[in-house]
C-alpha cells in the first residue's frame, strides 16, 4: 500500500519511467519529471515536466497527451491505495529559467 506521504515521490518515479519507455520522443529532447503535487482529496495529481530544448514543449506536451491513456493504466496497476489520483502535466519552467540566468551571467 502506497502511504499518502509517499505518493507523490513514487509517482514522479512511475510516470518518469513510463515516459523515458514510452514517450518515444525525438532525439535530443530531455524530458525531466521535477515534482509531483497531489493534494489532500488525492484525486487528482499535477505532474510537473521541464523539457530541453524548451522550444520542444509544445511537441512533448502533445506526445504526453497522446500517451496519457496508457500513463494512467499504469499508475492505476500500480498504485494500490484508493482513490488512485488522475494525471495532469503542468510545465515547469524553472530548469530553463536557471539556465538561461546562467548564460546571461556569464555574459557579463
Amino acid at each position: 500500500m502506497t502511504r499518502p506521504e509517499q505518493l507523490p515521490e513514487y509517482l514522479r518515479v512511475v510516470v518518469a519511467t513510463f515516459i523515458q519507455r514510452e514517450a518515444d520522443l525525438p532525439p535530443g529532447i530531455l524530458v525531466t519529471v521535477t515534482r509531483v503535487e497531489v493534494p489532500g482529496h488525492r484525486r487528482n495529481a499535477a505532474v510537473w515536466v521541464s523539457v530541453l530544448p524548451e522550444e520542444q514543449t509544445d511537441t512533448v506536451l502533445k506526445r504526453l497527451r497522446e500517451i496519457l491513456y496508457d500513463l494512467q493504466g499504469e499508475v492505476n496497476r500500480k498504485v494500490t491505495s484508493l482513490p488512485v489520483p488522475r494525471i495532469h502535466f503542468r510545465v515547469d519552467t524553472g530548469p530553463a529559467r536557471s539556465a538561461r540566468i546562467d548564460e546571461l551571467s556569464q555574459q557579463l
